[in-house]
């Protein structure tokens, strides 16, 4: 059965909400406002968002920097719509650096905020921010996602702390090419992303150096940086991380397709206990 929020004694103690249209002070930079169907708030320095919970689907807003965000997740379905626009004229957009920079602090105070213990509406809303917070400046925003384990995403929780190849391509590189590909630690979480160059261990990310040993910054994660919580680990996070690890940023064009492949499993795929 579906968690949902409401003036309920248990999620009251749980999150330090009020009522319906009350607004507490003890929530940290969030400041979420309980509504008749979910919450809303702010949850970093000028974004606000929005989560409503609508018979079992899931809507989700985020306003920015004159961004309008929206995804409705269909949990039981696994299927989302994913949309962006200015929300001054409905055009479309683009999510910038400094937007996912905002995102990424609206993620981590989320996350922060509503802990392991979150409800299904909490779990998709800080899932929502975290993809847009990696969400490439050359991608539409405007898409549909479907998830379906072992088939559009496939969970890798049993290979937490291995080595397990990772890749991409691009136009010089196919997938498995031996500098587009990276042997890479399932889920450490060092500060940093370490690669095994010159008989030592460096914080660095090369450029297409071939089969490069590599860990750290939870390799394999989908999402934004390294959750407070347990991991999602993929088969497709963990390419999407070895691309922009290697060679390309997190904006780059040649790391859309990862991505996109990634969505779902950011969306849907199973946190890992433990990791």
């Amino acid at each position: 059965m579906r968690a949902r929020l409401g003036c309920f004694l248990a999620i009251v103690s749980v999150l330090g909400l009020g009522c319906e249209g009350e607004t507490t002070t003890d929530t940290g930079a969030s400041g979420i406002e309980i509504t008749a169907d979910g919450f809303r708030g702010t949850c970093a320095e000028g974004v606000t968002f929005e989560a409503r919970d609508i018979d079992g689907v899931y809507d989700i807003s985020t306003w920015l920097n004159g961004l309008s965000l929206n995804a409705i997740v269909d949990s039981d379905a696994q299927l989302a719509e994913i949309d962006g626009f200015a929300a001054a004229n409905g055009q479309e957009t683009q999510i910038l650096e400094n937007d996912r920079a905002l995102l990424l602090d609206c993620h981590r105070t989320l996350e922060q905020h509503f802990g392991e213990e979150s409800s299904y509406l909490e779990n998709v809303l800080v899932r929502s921010i975290s993809l847009w917070a990696e969400t490439p400046d050359t991608l539409e925003l405007r898409r549909s996602v479907q998830g379906e384990e072992d088939r559009s995403y496939t969970s890798i929780c049993s290979l937490h702390n291995s080595y397990q190849y990772a890749t991409h391509d691009g136009w010089w590189h196919s997938r498995w090419d031996s500098d587009s590909t990276s042997i890479a630690k399932v889920g450490t979480r060092e500060g940093c992303t370490y690669s095994w160059i010159n008989s030592s261990w460096t914080c660095s990310e090369p450029d297409h150096r071939d089969y490069v040993y590599q860990r750290g910054e939870c390799y394999g994660n989908c999402g934004a940086g390294c959750p407070g919580g347990n991991q999602q680990l993929t088969w497709d996070c963990h390419d999407h991380d070895q691309c922009v690890r290697n060679g390309h940023s997190l904006a780059s064009f040649w790391c859309n397709d990862e991505f996109v492949s990634a969505a779902d499993d950011e969306l849907f795929a199973p946190s890992c206990s433990g990791t």
